[in-house]
């Protein structure tokens, strides 16, 4: 299996952030992340070189970042994972900010393979199992004779 490093709420955000400025595909520039995200452009700066650390983007001779085929299918799948958290807890909470870094949140603590399984239509990252048809019954919710219901 693929040793993957796990991502966190802030670099969630980022990410998707990143995306939403590089709509065209030309690229993002740090300070244009900053001024979205409201952090100074040293803090951008550092997150944009962990990226690139992570084979996430790669920066340009005048430091326009770019999604790497990598970056450009983990924040896909990203986008759907936050996208359906997003909608289905908006259903119960107001749509405003804290419930967006309620999302990030989320997305960082559970693993990627139950990101994965939360949204059936999104491709598997490479190195993730499906998991055996029926799921795991230990994570089932009990019956009502399990509950001492006996209904």
């Amino acid at each position: 299996m693929e040793n993957r490093k796990a991502l966190t709420a802030a670099q969630i955000r980022y990410l998707l952030t990143m995306k939403q400025l590089d709509g065209d595909g030309n690229g993002v520039r740090g300070a244009k992340v900053a001024a979205v995200l409201g952090f100074t452009s040293p803090s951008v700066h550092t997150m944009l070189n962990t990226f690139r650390e992570m084979n996430l983007i790669r920066k340009d001779a005048y430091g326009v970042a770019y999604f790497t085929e990598n970056g450009r299918d983990v924040v896909a799948r990203y986008s759907r994972y936050y996208q359906a958290a997003f909608d289905l807890l908006s259903a119960h909470f107001p749509p405003d900010e804290h419930l967006r870094t309620a999302v990030y949140a989320l997305l960082a603590e559970l693993p990627e393979a139950s990101l994965a399984q939360f949204c059936p239509g999104s491709p598997r990252p490479a190195g993730l199992r499906s998991p055996p048809s029926g799921g795991d019954p230990s994570h089932r919710p009990p019956n009502d004779e399990q509950k001492g219901n006996g209904l």
